[in-house]
């Protein structure tokens, strides 16, 4: 089976900047609320600590891809599981 890597970069890559969204849409309203309103001066702060995790998702996003794509298109299907899995254990991680 010929795999198009555009086409397989493109999807991941857009799943990927989805994810990445969805962690700061989903982080400063949770911290903003642990903290309270009064505390609401730390959420430029927490904003920059999200974009220095936004720049290791995407760095790491970007290099599974990688992975994913060189190994789907070598049939190596235990590699593969292996890189994805540990993809997602490496969202899970910064969504925790």
């Amino acid at each position: 089976m010929k795999v198009n890597r555009f086409q397989v970069n493109v999807i991941l890559g857009i799943a990927n900047g989805i994810i990445s969204a969805l962690q700061t849409l989903w982080f400063i309203p949770y911290i903003k609320s642990f903290l309270g309103n009064e505390a609401y001066g730390y959420v430029s702060v927490i904003n920059g600590l999200v974009n220095t995790l936004m720049i290791i998702s995407v760095s790491v996003g970007v290099m599974s891809t990688r992975f994913i794509v060189v190994n789907l298109e070598q049939g190596n299907k235990k590699r593969l599981v292996i890189i994805t899995v540990l993809n997602f254990f490496h969202y899970s991680l910064l969504v925790y």
